[in-house]
C-alpha cells in the first residue's frame, strides 16, 4: 500500500495498492493487461499536477508514466516529433534544442502551459490543457496521433 497525492494543491491524498513505473509502451501494455486480468483497476499518473484528484483511485494498481520519457521520433519535413507520454515539456524542449543543430527552422513548442513547467506531454493531452496565448486552441489542435493502450492492454494507433 502506497500513499499518494498532487504535487500542487496536496488535497487529493489516495492510498494505491502499489506504484509501478514502466520503461516502455509494451511494460505499460502488460500492466494493464494483468489488471484486466485480475479485475484489478489503474490510476495513472506522471507529474502529479492534477488538481482535481483524477490521478488516482484508492485501492489501485497506479502506472506512474515518468518512465516513459523518450523522444521517438523528430521529423524535420513533416515537423513532428513523437514522444512518450511521460516526457516534460522542459525535458522536450532541452532535446529539441539539443538535437537540432543543423535545421534553420528549429522546432520548439508553439506556447508555454500555465502555472508549472514540469507537466507531462501524456497529462496536459489528457486534460487537454492550453496555454497563456488567448489567440491559440487547447493542445488537442497541435497533435497529429495518439498511441493509447486500451483497457484489454491493446496498443491502438490514433
Amino acid at each position: 500500500v502506497v500513499l499518494v497525492n498532487d504535487v500542487q494543491s496536496r488535497l487529493n491524498e489516495a492510498t494505491v495498492r502499489e506504484v509501478i513505473r514502466p520503461s516502455d509502451l509494451g511494460e505499460a501494455a502488460a500492466i494493464i493487461r494483468e489488471a484486466a486480468s485480475n479485475h484489478g483497476q489503474i490510476s495513472i499518473a506522471g507529474s502529479r499536477h492534477a488538481m482535481g484528484g483524477q490521478q488516482f483511485g484508492s485501492g489501485t494498481t497506479c502506472i506512474d508514466t515518468l518512465g516513459l520519457d523518450r523522444v521517438i521520433n523528430l521529423n524535420l519535413v513533416d515537423s513532428t516529433v513523437e514522444v512518450e507520454a511521460g516526457i516534460t515539456w522542459t525535458s522536450l524542449v532541452s532535446w529539441l534544442q539539443a538535437n537540432q543543430d543543423e535545421n534553420e527552422d528549429m522546432l520548439t513548442i508553439i506556447q508555454k502551459q500555465t502555472g508549472a513547467d514540469e507537466l507531462t506531454i501524456g497529462g496536459s493531452v489528457s486534460s487537454n490543457v492550453h496555454g497563456r496565448g488567448l489567440i491559440y486552441q487547447p493542445i488537442v489542435q497541435d497533435l497529429e496521433a495518439l498511441t493509447l493502450i486500451d483497457h484489454r492492454g491493446q496498443t491502438i494507433r490514433c
